[in-house]
């Protein structure tokens, strides 16, 4: 997967290794804001908007 550019290597060695894949984590990101917001969007949203109060 890391030839194909899907994931990076975030550790050095061949042991205890670690990946990412920075587009994946990208729609993530996204996609939580499309559902987080009204609008679509958190960076535009109203940040004044009134919360739900927590039972």
């Amino acid at each position: 997967m890391t030839e194909a550019g899907i994931l990076r290597q975030l550790t050095i060695g061949r042991r205890n290794r670690a990946f990412e894949s920075p587009e994946a984590i990208t729609a993530f990101t996204a996609l939580e804001r499309r559902l987080a917001s009204p609008d679509g969007d958190t960076r535009t949203s109203d940040p004044n908007r009134p919360v739900p109060r927590r039972r």
